[in-house]
């Protein structure tokens, strides 16, 4: 990784491999990486025996020491063409073909990248949907991470039972093999049963403490003098 600092609190500069070569990025690579577009989330760790101080600094020290982390997270801010300027890396103004909304430090190691999510379903499968419920269809509605597109299940190829699942995502056999969907619209004939899939997170203690706040307890760090605040780490 090549980046280098731009504005205040972003940087900008281009991916790299072991052999220093740029890679692209998004729509112009079949790699991971196409999923790095404008609004992506990474995720970056720290090389072996560096953490990341309290300003995103690589420093010597082990995981689990105060005032330091294992991983820093950044979106993509801007990308321009394929994120390497055509093979050469920065653009001639010197500067960087894909900004960064965090500073981070050129040894940092991608580890993660998270798509964007993308909250608008097109015409086309607008349509389709108003067409499927005037004609009392079944059907299903998946999203497509690879295109970052919804789009449509139809009911020969909706499977209804099987847990959420990407391992047939998009298959059109007609043998009810897709449980990608997130929303189910299940016509009897007159009437619409529409399910939909989420995940639910529940908090507690490994014994099952229970936990109580209370606004006017202060428990303080005798080294800094500093209130001490809960921690919950996902």
């Amino acid at each position: 990784m090549e980046f280098i600092n731009y504005n205040s609190g972003t940087v900008t500069g281009y991916f790299k491999n072991d052999v220093d070569s740029p890679l692209k990025i998004g729509g112009f690579t079949s790699s991971n990486l196409k999923y790095a577009k404008v609004g992506a989330l990474l995720k970056f760790t720290a090389p072996s025996g560096k953490v990341f101080d309290v300003n995103n600094n690589l420093i010597t020290g082990t995981s689990g020491t105060i005032n330091t982390r294992d991983y820093i997270w950044a979106s993509i801010s801007e990308v321009v063409t394929d994120g390497t300027n055509q093979g050469v890396g920065n653009l001639e103004t010197g500067v960087g073909p894909v900004t960064l909304s965090e500073v981070i430090p050129q040894d940092a190691v991608l580890d993660q990248v998270i798509a964007p999510w993308n909250t608008a379903i097109t015409s086309t499968v607008r349509n389709s949907i108003i067409q499927a419920i005037g004609d009392f269809k079944t059907f299903g509605l998946r999203y497509d991470r690879d295109t970052q597109a919804w789009t449509i299940i139809d009911a020969l190829d909706l499977n209804q039972t099987t847990t959420f699942s990407l391992d047939y995502a998009g298959n059109t056999s007609n043998t009810n093999l897709d449980a990608s969907w997130f929303f189910k619209f299940t016509n009897d004939g007159s009437t619409y049963t529409v399910d939909f899939r989420s995940t639910s997170y529940v908090f507690e203690s490994k014994l099952e403490t229970r936990f109580y706040f209370d606004n006017d307890l202060k428990i303080f760090d005798p080294r800094t003098g500093k209130t001490i605040k809960d921690k919950v780490n996902i």
